[in-house]
């Protein structure tokens, strides 16, 4: 039974105030028609007139400093296809449904093939309350269902029109709209800090570690002078592997309860932080107690040797479970140095560097593990040095995870916020 002030219709249950449009009885949806299409030599590194591609979205905006450009001839051609701040972009080919709002544009811009732009928007339409509910995921569904094409899929113009969209009065849309860029805005500015303090990493990890062949890093702690040692890996940490006797079969393979011991593969490492947010691997306890050199404990370092994330790692943190080890990743320990300093050591350019050269195989690539101790390292001679360093990266580390479990929340609050203010179960009047 329907609650009272609200209807059943097509879109769903809404308020009883509400319409329901279809697209083009409020936009008329436009695109580069065929014989308009550019052709590869058509695109410019530099220009005044902006072209905008599908691979130009992110995440609901357009990457303006990735477009390429086009000329003045090409840009004046149709002027239903010229682009501004404040329009809504629909990709129609290939990849279908996303959605970008333009903003920050200050070039004249226009469109390439497989978009479509929402033009001639009504009066009683805000456009970032549209932008919104286009985002919703409804749009989405709606172009696979109805998108025609084999590999290549399509979402046709005559078929996009019938698309139906909400439409409050525009002081309530003015609301919905503002409520939920709010939170995008708060998003975006997390997603700024993270991508500030990784690129800070990225240049700490480039100056404060020797490069390869050298044993004097560019940026020093103070109070440290002394060159560093030239080592070989393997003599700064024990590496083991699951080799041999200690492989395992798909008879092995058990669920977590019946009793199955994680077992770390490449896929729980990402951007060099281990986890369990996949599709995890579990074995029998048997496997598990067979092979006691690869069970894993806090303060081991994980190394991919096998695959398409060949040379990543991650330092165990935060374990409270029993784990071990898939073949294709092996573990690291050290006794006398400092484990987040190897942490940090590992995923230098001159440990990378290492892994490319001695890779070997095509389509999966594979280090050996006589080849991965005889990696050229660089190591303190001071402990205190090593510990600052591990500490350096530690903290930088716990910042952007910190920031990162924010971003993931505001993500999950801005869900919950469009599922109910798009549909009218909250209302902003």
């Amino acid at each position: 039974m329907v609650k009272e002030g609200y209807k059943e219709t097509e879109i769903g249950i809404i308020p009883e105030e509400w319409k329901v449009k279809k697209l083009n009885d409020i936009a008329t949806p436009k695109a580069r028609i065929g014989w308009q299409n550019l052709r590869k030599e058509e695109y410019l590194t530099v220009g005044d007139y902006l072209l905008i591609t599908g691979t130009d979205f992110s995440d609901g905006k357009i990457m303006l400093d990735k477009c390429y450009y086009v000329s003045k001839e090409r840009y004046i051609q149709d002027k239903n296809i010229q682009i501004s701040n404040g329009s809504i972009l629909i990709t129609k080919d290939g990849t279908l449904g996303k959605i970008a709002f333009v903003e920050g544009l200050n070039n004249p811009a226009t469109l390439n093939a497989g978009i479509f732009v929402l033009n001639n928007l009504d009066d009683g339409v805000d456009n970032r309350f549209l932008y919104q509910y286009l985002r919703t995921g409804a749009l989405l569904d709606y172009a696979y269902k109805t998108s025609t094409g084999g590999t290549i899929r399509h979402l046709n113009q005559n078929v996009l029109i019938d698309f139906c969209v909400p439409c409050p009065s525009l002081h309530e849309q003015k609301n919905i709209a503002e409520a939920l860029s709010d939170i995008d805005n708060l998003i975006s500015s997390l997603e700024k800090v993270i991508e500030k303090k990784k690129a800070i990493k990225q240049a700490c990890l480039q100056k404060m570690f020797p490069k390869y062949g050298e044993t004097t890093p560019e940026m020093r702690l103070p109070g440290f002078t002394e060159p560093w040692e030239q080592r070989k890996l393997g003599e700064v940490v024990r590496l083991n592997g699951r080799i041999g006797f200690r492989g395992y079969t798909e008879k092995d393979i058990v669920s977590k309860d019946e009793g199955g011991v994680l077992t770390f593969s490449p896929t729980n490492i990402v951007n060099n932080t281990l986890t369990t947010n996949c599709k995890n691997t579990y074995i029998t306890r048997f496997k598990y107690d067979e092979s006691p050199e690869i069970k894993i404990h806090n303060g081991d370092i994980l190394f991919v040797k096998t695959g398409s994330t060949l040379g990543k790692s991650a330092l165990v943190t935060g374990l409270f479970e029993d784990a071990t080890l898939n073949p294709q990743v092996v573990v690291m320990r050290s006794n006398k140095h400092n484990t987040e300093f190897l942490a940090a050591l590992l995923i230098t350019n001159s440990i990378f560097s290492q892994v490319n050269a001695d890779k070997i195989g095509g389509a999966v690539p594979t280090l050996t593990e006589t080849k991965i101790k005889d990696f050229n390292v660089a190591i303190p001679v001071s402990e205190s040095e090593k510990t600052q360093i591990g500490q350096f990266f530690t903290n930088l580390d716990h910042f952007i995870t910190l920031h990162q479990r924010k971003l993931e929340k505001y993500k999950k609050i801005k869900q919950g916020m469009m599922q109910q203010l798009l549909t009218g179960k909250i209302r902003i009047l």
